[in-house]
């Protein structure tokens, strides 16, 4: 039996690899403590969880000077599969993009309204939307509006992190000891 393939977002990977969040982030340790649920509810139900490239450009691109940078890119890049943008993608994103952004740009320019949402955050989601589209993956979770908004409309399933029915009652395993 073919296991189940998902996708998950920058984000919610760096809670769950990294136990980190952004200083200052609203709920910081309760995401981790809810991607770390995510990681075992998934590994438990035999899902297995798949990063498209540009996911894992953007977790390691704030690495790339750490002394720990091999260990922590082997950990990811060992136990999880990586997606690579091929030219099937490549095809994908170019019908993707005239389909859904237009000749006229409106759905772009509603996107970019957005208050903190850039160029790049577009481009590297529709590159998310697209490799998953090509790779005919159908579930993603993340907790980016925008995301959300564009997987939906490209017919994925789109949910978000698990909520915890209690505290955890033990710290979240080392990310260095955990295989994600």
């Amino acid at each position: 039996m073919k296991a189940k393939l998902v996708c998950i977002d920058t984000n919610i990977c760096i809670w769950g690899i990294k136990s980190q969040a952004k200083p200052g982030q609203t709920g910081e340790a309760e995401k981790i403590d809810r991607a770390n649920k995510l990681f075992s509810d998934l590994d438990l139900d035999g899902v297995r969880i798949c990063l498209p490239a540009i996911v894992l450009a953007e977790i390691l691109v704030k690495e790339v000077e750490s002394p720990d940078f091999e260990q922590f890119k082997n950990l990811i890049v060992l136990h999880r599969p990586i997606l690579t943008f091929s030219t099937p993608c490549a095809i994908r994103h170019a019908k993707f993009i005239a389909g859904y952004i237009g000749k006229d740009n409106k759905r772009r320019a509603e996107l970019m309204a957005s208050p903190g949402y850039t160029k790049n955050m577009l481009r590297a989601d529709l590159q998310i939307i697209s490799t998953m589209l090509a790779y005919k993956i159908n579930t993603l979770y993340t907790h980016e509006v925008q995301l959300t908004s564009i997987g939906k409309e490209a017919g994925l399933t789109v949910l978000t992190l698990p909520e915890l029915s209690k505290p955890p009652t033990q710290p979240p395993p080392d990310p260095q000891q955990r295989i994600f």
